[in-house]
C-alpha cells in the first residue's frame, strides 16, 4: 500500500471536483517542502492564463492508522519545515489517515498562513524540534473547498516581518475580513488563529494595503445597540428613545436608562422577560427607575409604543426593602417639587438621613399646611440643607400659640412684603421695598433650589413703583451671572433668568450702558455676539470718554473684553489703582475675561 500516493489521490480527487480549482499534486515527494500546488481560476468554464487568479502551495501527508487507533486531532510538523513554509508565504497542509483494512481515507487539513506559522514558531522553545498543529476535517462540499483555497490564497499577503505603526491605525479607511465561510457573524465572535482561519486587511486613506495580525472581536450592530424611537411606559413612568441591543438569538434588551434594563423574548408571543436595576445616585433617576420596576412587578406588563408586553418578575427577598426605599424617594421628591426644586440636582449620596427626616417634617407644613413647633421664638428665615443644596424658607407665627407656619419664601402666593433697612453716614437709616431675591446671600445663591426664577420679572415688577427697584434688579442680574459661573449644573437656568430680568430693565429704563454690557456678557457666555451687538459695544467704547472718569474706565475695559481686545483690556487694567483693581476683579465681566482668554488659548 502506497500511503503517500493514496493520500495525494484523495486530495486531488476532491479538489478536481471544484469548478474553480485545478490540482497539480505529485506523490513522488521530490519537490522540497511541497507536493505541488492548486491553481485558482475566476472562470468555471475556462482555465487559462487570463482567468488564473493565483495558486496555493500544498503539502500532503499520508498515514496508516493502527488497529483501534482514533483519528489524531493534531499532526507534528518539524520546525525547519515551518520556517520553510514561512519563506513561501504559507502553505495548505493536508493529512490523510488511512484505515489499512477498509482503505477508508479520512482527509484533514490545516491552513498554515504566515501569521499562524510565526505564532507557532514564537511559542516554541529554542531546542524544540517540532510542534503539533490542529487539524480540521476537509469538507466534501465543493463550495466549501473553494472557500478554503480562496482564503489560503488571500493570506499570502500577510507579512509577519512588517510591523504596522499605531499611527497608521488612525488613518484606516477600510477594514476587510476574509474567512473560509465558517465564521458566524450574526452573533459576537472572537477570532484568533489558533481556533479560526481568517485574515484581516486594512486600507489607509492614502491607498496602502496591509494585513493586520492579532485577535479580533467582532460585534454585530444589533448586539452593539442602537437608539430607538420607542416610547416605553408603565403607569406614570415613561422612558423615551431607549437603546435596543440583541443579547442572543432569542432575547432583546432595552436599556431604558443607565440604571434600568429590560430583557424580553424576540418572539412577542413567548412568556418571560426580566428587569435589572442599578441604583443611580440622582434622586429623579432612581425614583423613575425603581418606580418603573415596581409598577411592572404589580401589573405584570408594560407598554412599548402603546402595545402591551408581558414581563414576569419573580419574588425577591429585597422587595419589601425596595418598596420602603421607593416611598422614601417619593416623599422626598414630593417636598422638593412642591417648592419648585429640581429633583435632577439631588445626589442622594450627599443627603444626610437626618436632613431627610427634617424634610419629611417640613412636608406637613409646606404641603398639608400644618403648623409646627420651632426651635427659636421669633419669626425669620430658615435655611434647610438638602445635600450640597439648600431651601430658603420663611417661619412665621401660627394661628395656634406656640406653633409656627413654614412658608416657601419665593412663593408669590404667600403675599408677603419684604423691607430692607440700611444705614450710612450720608443718608442715615433707610427702609425700602425689596423682593425675596434681594434677601439671598450672594455666595449662597447658586445653592438655593426653590428660587422659582420663572417669577423673577414679576417679583420686581410688583415693586417697580419704588425708586430703588432698578438698582436692586441690576444688582441681581449681576448676582445671577456670577451664580452661572460658579454652578455649571444650573448655568442655563441662571443665565436665562439674568437675560429676562435685564431685558425687563431695558424695557423700563432703555438700553443704558450697564444694561448693554450685562446683556452682551450673558450672550458671550452662551455663544458669540452678533455683528449688531459688536457695533453697539464699539460705539459705547468711543462714547464713554464723555462720562465721569470712574464710570468711563470700567465701561471702557468692559467693552474691550466683550470685543476680545485683550491687549487693550490689559493696558486699561494697568491704569487702575489697587482699590479699583480689587473692585473690578469682583465683577462677572472680569470672570468673562478669564473665560474668553482660556478659550482663545
Amino acid at each position: 500500500m502506497n500511503v503517500e500516493q493514496l493520500a495525494v489521490f484523495k486530495i486531488g480527487d476532491m479538489v478536481a471536483r471544484c469548478a474553480l480549482l485545478e490540482p497539480h499534486i505529485d506523490y513522488d515527494d521530490k519537490i522540497p517542502l511541497t507536493d505541488g500546488h492548486i491553481d485558482l481560476y475566476s472562470s468555471e468554464k475556462t482555465h487559462s492564463n487570463a482567468t488564473l487568479k493565483g495558486r496555493v502551495n500544498v503539502q500532503v501527508k499520508g498515514r496508516k492508522l493502527k488497529p483501534g487507533e482514533k483519528t489524531p486531532k493534531k499532526f507534528s510538523i518539524p520546525r525547519v519545515d515551518l520556517e520553510g513554509y514561512l519563506s513561501m508565504r504559507g502553505i495548505l497542509f493536508f493529512a490523510v489517515f488511512i484505515n489499512p483494512k477498509s482503505e477508508v481515507r479520512k482527509p484533514f487539513y490545516c491552513l498554515l498562513n504566515p501569521f499562524k506559522i510565526q505564532s507557532l514558531l514564537d511559542k516554541m522553545d529554542t531546542d524544540q524540534k517540532s510542534v503539533g498543529v490542529a487539524l480540521r476535517p476537509f469538507p466534501k462540499d465543493t463550495l466549501k473547498i473553494e472557500a478554503i483555497l480562496a482564503l489560503a490564497h488571500q493570506t499570502q499577503g500577510e507579512s509577519p516581518a512588517f510591523k504596522i505603526d499605531r499611527s497608521t491605525l488612525a488613518d484606516i479607511s477600510a477594514l476587510t475580513l476574509y474567512t473560509d465561510g465558517t465564521v458566524n457573524l450574526d452573533a459576537p465572535v472572537t477570532l484568533n488563529l489558533s481556533e479560526t482561519d481568517f485574515s484581516v486587511f486594512i486600507e489607509t486613506k492614502g491607498g496602502s494595503v496591509a494585513a493586520l495580525d492579532g485577535q479580533f472581536t467582532i460585534t454585530p450592530q444589533s448586539y452593539v445597540g442602537t437608539t430607538t424611537d420607542l416610547l416605553v411606559s408603565c403607569g406614570e413612568f415613561t422612558f423615551r428613545n431607549p437603546t435596543r441591543r440583541q443579547i442572543d438569538s432569542e432575547t432583546t434588551e432595552l436599556e431604558l436608562s443607565p440604571g434600568l434594563r429590560i430583557r424580553v423574548p424576540m418572539n412577542r408571543e413567548a412568556d418571560g422577560g426580566s428587569i435589572s436595576i442599578t441604583t443611580r445616585p440622582i434622586l429623579e433617576d432612581r425614583f423613575n427607575d425603581l418606580g418603573f420596576m415596581l409598577e411592572c412587578k404589580d401589573r405584570g406588563t408594560f407598554l412599548i409604543n402603546g402595545h402591551e408586553t408581558k414581563v414576569m418578575l419573580h419574588p425577591s427577598d429585597s422587595e419589601a426593602e425596595l418598596r420602603e426605599h421607593f416611598e422614601y424617594l417619593a416623599k422626598l421628591r414630593e417636598v422638593l417639587v412642591a417648592v419648585g426644586a429640581n429633583p435632577t440636582l439631588i445626589d442622594l449620596d450627599d443627603v444626610d438621613p437626618r436632613r431627610g427626616k427634617q424634610l419629611f417634617h417640613l412636608r406637613r407644613a409646606l404641603l398639608d399646611k400644618e403648623e409646627l413647633t420651632h426651635q427659636v421664638d421669633r419669626p425669620g428665615r430658615l435655611l434647610q440643607p438638602v445635600g450640597e443644596w439648600n431651601l430658603e424658607l420663611l417661619v412665621l407665627k401660627g394661628e395656634t400659640p406656640g406653633l409656627w407656619k413654614y412658608l416657601d419664601i419665593f412663593d408669590p402666593a404667600i403675599r408677603q412684603q419684604f423691607v430692607m433697612r440700611t444705614e450710612d453716614e450720608l443718608q442715615g437709616e433707610r427702609a425700602f421695598r425689596v423682593t425675596p431675591y434681594d434677601l439671598v446671600d450672594v455666595d449662597r445663591l447658586p445653592t438655593i433650589l426653590n428660587l422659582k426664577l420663572e417669577n423673577i420679572v414679576d417679583a420686581y415688577e410688583e415693586i417697580s413703583e419704588y425708586p430703588d427697584t432698578g438698582w436692586l434688579a441690576n444688582h441681581f442680574v449681576l448676582h445671577l451671572i456670577q451664580a452661572s459661573d460658579t454652578c455649571e449644573q444650573r448655568r442655563s437656568e441662571f443665565l436665562d433668568a439674568a437675560m429676562r430680568l435685564n431685558d425687563w430693565l431695558i424695557e423700563k429704563e432703555s438700553e443704558l450702558p450697564h444694561h448693554l454690557i450685562n446683556r452682551c456678557q450673558i450672550v458671550c457666555r452662551t455663544g458669540s455676539l452678533t455683528q449688531e451687538d459688536r457695533v453697539k459695544v464699539r460705539d459705547l467704547r468711543r462714547s464713554v470718554i464723555q462720562l465721569p472718569a470712574e464710570s468711563s474706565q470700567f465701561l471702557e475695559i468692559s467693552c474691550s473684553i466683550l470685543l476680545s481686545d485683550f491687549e487693550e483690556a490689559a493696558h486699561l487694567e494697568g491704569r487702575f489703582s489697587d482699590k479699583e483693581r480689587e473692585t473690578f476683579a469682583g465683577w462677572p465681566i472680569f470672570t468673562l475675561w478669564t473665560i474668553l482668554d482660556e478659550q482663545r488659548q
